[in-house]
């Protein structure tokens, strides 16, 4: 065992390589044998904990108060003293375990993951895979520095779409114009870096030995369980089932509002997502927004973990991309706008009344994360936006930081990252922090999941914040935002299928509009574009996911279909699918994808049946609840 590990969170911050690097160098020294790996993973563990837990820490006071500068030195002596290190470290560690051939108990999973990124591993890409980073940044650059004159004032697009939540509909369209033509008058920029990552990633496949990008980044990203035909099986069955539901809404709305067609100015996010209300919405303060999830701020789960090297998220941690379903947290056309909560104590008090309706553990849970001071959940001035789960690997613990403000989506953020909480807890016996890598397909279904076991008890009744009126709306908004999801989901995975199956075409980037408005007119016909093609056909240029990380997309589509089920599972037992659901939470990365799926009683799936069952329980309890209003 080794001794004089740093215990307190003080000491883990102040950590140093060189206090850092004897023991890495004892662990390479060691032999290794049967009779000792236990130990010699237990005593990995124990540094790459710390490790983690720095990173985690460092990472809160940075997000916490913008302005520490103290607090920002700190994490750049981290990452450029500490992290390269480190991950130099943990590969010679990881090439030590898999060269002595053993096999410790329960660590089927992690062994497959370190082979598997020891295959990929290729010195002749680090450059490359550099100079991707790079082109990333490029590519925030540009539409970071998108800005518009607006009533006399140069405003950013963000808060230019603000419009789109306002009643009317004049202002509506003329902010969408204004906002598409600046993105457009960037088409040419966007293309040119496109190519340049075709290249870039074309080159990285072929110097690791795979036919296309496709196949590294499902290496890269520990896809066992699933390929890409099963990705197309799914897109299918969306097209089948989900997209005439999806039709259905837009419909419904489109009568609701008296239009004749629904244009993409009359949806809250002017691009697929749920039609904009009568009612206006209040104006939030400049950078936040709300049903925008395309970055949680400081969560930095999409890449290599400190003290582990694995592209997997750890269990509990939130995470960078959509919470997906909630494209709005705008009520249904006509309702009044949602007001939860008038203090961050009552925010505390109510979830807490809630998740012990769910469950008295997990009621318990977050109880001791308020009385350890777990949560950071108001804004503030000097607090990074964005909301995020994070954990101190060494104590087992989460943290939550959201930027609560007083609205529906405060809420359901909370209850979001409070369910990759309870993941952290359920897997806090788990021995080795190699075995907490879990699935992001499965990974999300933990906050997911308890979105829909919660929504339930939203109501005064049972402690929660709404009259039963305002709870069905803010359900059927939920359950609706998840129904929108999926279609658009499948029309950026299905791009991204096509691109690297046909590489010479999908590097051309009018070739790459043309199947953009195809996947864009099969998958989302509910919305009228007519006129607007160069927009339509160009959409594939304002979705990240496609330029920054491809293929981080379809796992949310995946997750949720599981959380509907246990979902299901609920509204028959709600005792018998909590415990499921924890069971499953508990098992952290050591179990494949179907396992997990399967501990919680569903079906890791991409068939129309299955889809079909989803959404038919969906549609119901959107009936359900409509009767109430």
């Amino acid at each position: 065992m080794l001794k004089n590990l740093p215990t307190t969170p003080q000491e883990i911050i102040a950590w140093t390589w060189p206090a850092i690097e004897p023991y890495y160098k004892d662990l390479a020294a060691r032999p290794l044998s049967a009779a000792n790996v236990d130990g010699w993973l237990a005593d990995w563990s124990s540094v790459g904990e710390r490790i983690e837990e720095m990173y985690a820490r460092l990472s809160v006071t940075t997000s916490v108060n913008t302005a520490d500068k103290e607090a920002d030195a700190r994490m750049n002596a981290f990452l450029d003293g500490i992290f390269p290190n480190v991950m130099a470290a943990e590969q010679k560690l990881k090439e030590k375990l898999l060269a002595s051939k053993l096999e410790p108990k329960g660590f089927d999973i992690p062994l497959r993951n370190m082979r598997a990124e020891a295959d990929l591993f290729r010195e002749s890409n680090l450059a490359l895979l550099a100079d991707q980073q790079k082109l990333a940044i490029e590519y925030d650059k540009i539409y970071g520095a998108q800005t518009v004159k607006w009533e006399g004032e140069e405003i950013t697009l963000t808060r230019l779409a603000m419009n789109f939540q306002q009643p009317d509909r004049a202002r509506r369209e003329k902010a969408w114009h204004l906002k598409a033509e600046r993105q457009l008058s960037d088409r040419k920029a966007i293309n040119d870096l496109w190519q340049k990552f075709m290249d870039v990633r074309a080159r990285i496949a072929k110097n690791a030995d795979k036919p296309s990008y496709r196949e590294y980044t499902w290496m890269q990203k520990l896809r066992f369980d699933y390929g890409p035909e099963d990705c197309k099986s799914f897109a299918a069955a969306i097209e089948q089932v989900v997209v005439p539901a999806a039709t259905h809404i837009y419909q419904k709305r489109k009568q609701a509002l008296g239009l004749d067609s629904l244009r993409p100015w009359d949806l809250v996010d002017g691009w697929y997502s749920r039609p904009t209300p009568r009612a206006p919405s209040p104006v939030l303060e400049p950078g936040l927004t709300r049903g925008n999830r395309d970055y949680h701020a400081g969560t930095g789960t999409t890449t290599s973990r400190a003290g582990t090297g694995t592209t997997t998220p750890r269990a509990g941690t939130g995470t960078t991309t959509p919470r997906a379903g909630t494209g709005t947290t705008t009520p249904a056309a006509g309702n009044p706008q949602l007001k939860p909560f008038a203090s961050i104590e009552e925010l505390k008090s109510k979830t807490s009344a809630i998740f012990h309706q769910v469950d008295p553990v997990l009621g318990g849970y977050f109880d001791s994360m308020v009385a350890e001071g777990l949560t950071d959940l108001d804004n503030r001035k000097n607090k990074a936006p964005g909301a995020y789960c994070t954990s101190y690997t060494s104590i087992r613990k989460p943290f939550i930081f959201v930027n609560a403000v007083g609205t529906h989506d405060d809420v359901m953020t909370t209850l979001h990252e409070s369910g990759h909480s309870f993941h952290v807890f359920e897997t806090a016996k788990i021995p080795y922090i190699h075995q907490l890598a879990v699935p992001m397909e499965f990974a999300e279904v933990a906050s997911m999941g308890m979105e829909l076991l919660a929504s339930p008890y939203l109501t005064k009744a049972n402690g929660g914040f709404y009259s039963d009126a305002e709870a069905a709306v803010a359900r059927i908004e939920h359950l609706e935002g998840m129904l929108l999801f999926w279609p658009f989901m499948a029309a950026v995975d299905s791009f991204q299928q096509w691109v690297y199956e046909n590489q010479k075409e999908g590097a051309d980037p009018a070739a790459c509009d043309k199947k953009w408005g195809e996947l864009w007119d099969r998958f989302i016909p509910g919305v009228d574009y007519s006129g607007l093609e160069e927009v339509k056909v160009t959409g594939w240029h304002r979705k990240l996911h496609i330029h920054q990380v491809p293929f981080y997309y379809v796992e949310y589509g995946l997750a949720q279909l599981g959380v509907v089920q246990i979902f299901g599972n609920a509204r028959t037992d709600q005792a018998s699918a909590v415990a499921a659901y924890r069971k499953a939470l508990s098992l952290g990365g050591m179990v494949t994808l179907p396992e997990l799926f399967a501990t919680a009683r569903a079906k890791f799936a991409f068939d129309a049946p299955t889809v079909k069952k989803a959404v038919d329980l969906m549609e119901g309890v959107v009936r359900e609840l409509e009767s109430k209003l």
